[in-house]
């Protein structure tokens, strides 16, 4: 859009020339120029640099290391599943979508009119379907090592293979082994003969309905397999997953629940989570500042309220969520402040019916009059809730304050304010909302203000 780049020429000009200089895309490339400029090794520089454990980088470091390979060895230790240049295949799915994507023309030779079967090339599916990120690193590279890019030449003269082939007594040996000599299936079934998969048990399938079983069918399977070999220790075993923040949670919840002594414990760490997903606070605010666009579902208060220092903050533990979880559900409360909030997100009003407004009335009216004896025994057409009763109903107080605090930094949130106002707001609204309950969560918080203390001033 049309006001973007005026909007960063404004900004660069008030950051000024050092401000700019210091950009990531300018260091670049100072330091391309000034690479080029080298004879000889500054004694800054390290005589070998070696890469080791990295499943890809981006281009602008690659860039930096071919500079620096013409007057320092760079060793780049890349794992390959397969011993052939496999950079251009892909799989059916994305042949199909190519093919989609391509008008025919008229007026096109006939021999160009490819089926999309006859569009794809012939290699292992998995290699296709599962290694798309190694492709494209792999395509990368071979770009490097193309002689028309001198400034990129020099990174990969020589290569070193070392392949080892895999046992193939197994169906995962027989798997690594089509893939390490890129053999498509059809080659396949010729070439390996029928195992009896009732004593092979290289590869298992187990169909679980939530990440939690899997976890939990996960941590069975380990200890069976530590149990019939004792040589196998924790660090031989790595678990991977699409997304570990999705499963971090589930995680925590079945191998942290056997303390270290106990015949179930397994040790285990998990890694590549980002911070704000390892810290609540985080999650917390993240979701605080999306109040203006909330639908508030029942789920995203609960999830709120699985926070720790925003329990604390309303004096609820955690021992109440239970309690609460069955009040909300039971109480129809599905979506929407009230009415009018819906409205204001563009959606149909439907009246108070399953917003908070509507739940909270029917428990405190539920409180106040106990159950309703028949049917229309209501009170402005308020059917209570009865189930709000005893000590747990000093319980409704918290719940309803939260609501109220939400409600409020919605309207808040929505208002237009200078740099300044933000960061006032935002400390008001870490105060309104989170109380830490731990020396660790007061750093994270104490962290956060600084940050905000930083951006007002810059």
């Amino acid at each position: 859009q049309r006001w973007q780049p005026a909007l960063w020429r404004m900004i660069g000009a008030d950051l000024g020339q050092e401000q700019i200089h210091s950009h990531r895309g300018a260091v670049h490339r100072r330091f391309m120029a000034a690479a080029k400029e080298l004879t000889e090794r500054p004694d800054t520089l390290p005589p070998r640099i070696v890469i080791f454990g990295i499943s890809s980088l981006p281009q602008q470091t690659l860039e930096v290391l071919a500079s620096l390979a013409g007057i320092s060895e760079v060793v780049l230790c890349l794992l390959n599943p397969c011993q052939f240049y496999w950079g251009e295949i892909i799989e059916t799915q994305e042949v199909l979508r190519r093919y989609a994507r391509q008008q025919r023309r008229e007026g096109m030779p006939a021999e160009l009119h490819h089926s999309p079967e006859q569009l794809h090339l012939h290699a292992h599916p998995l290699l296709a379907a599962w290694g798309k990120q190694g492709r494209d690193y792999l395509q990368l590279l071979s770009e490097h090592d193309n002689t028309d890019v001198a400034a990129m030449s020099a990174l990969l003269d020589q290569s070193v293979d070392l392949f080892l082939p895999p046992p193939t007594d197994t169906l995962l040996g027989q798997l690594q082994d089509d893939i390490l000599h890129l053999r498509p299936l059809a080659e396949t079934r010729e070439l390996w003969p029928a195992l009896t998969l009732e004593r092979d048990a290289s590869i298992r399938f187990h169909c679980c309905h939530s990440p939690q079983r899997e976890l939990e069918v996960l941590h069975d399977q380990l200890l069976a397999a530590f149990a019939e070999d004792a040589t196998l220790e924790p660090r031989d075993i790595m678990v991977m997953v699409p997304d570990i923040n999705d499963y971090a949670p589930y995680i925590d919840a079945v191998f942290g629940q056997f303390a270290p002594g106990e015949p179930r414990h397994l040790p285990y760490h998990v890694a590549d989570q980002q911070q704000r997903h390892r810290e609540p606070m985080l999650v917390a605010l993240e979701t605080l500042l999306t109040l203006p666009k909330m639908r508030f579902r029942a789920s995203e208060i609960l999830d709120l309220l699985d926070i720790p220092p925003l329990r604390e903050r309303f004096g609820l533990s955690e021992s109440d969520l239970p309690t609460l979880q069955r009040w909300i559900r039971e109480a129809n409360i599905r979506w929407g402040l009230d009415a009018t909030q819906r409205s204001e997100l563009g959606l149909p009003r439907h009246d108070e019916l399953h917003t908070w407004r509507f739940g909270l009335e029917r428990m405190l009216m539920g409180y106040a009059v106990g159950e309703a004896s028949e049917a229309g025994d209501d009170w402005n057409d308020i059917v209570p809730y009865d189930e709000v009763a005893g000590l747990d109903a000093a319980l409704v107080g918290p719940l309803y304050r939260l609501l109220l605090t939400l409600s409020q930094w919605r309207q808040r949130l929505n208002e237009p304010k200078t740099a300044i106002e933000w960061d006032q707001a935002l400390s008001a609204l870490l105060a309104d909302t989170l109380a830490p309950t731990t020396g660790a969560e007061e750093a994270l918080l104490g962290r956060i203000q600084a940050a905000l203390e930083a951006w007002q001033t810059v």
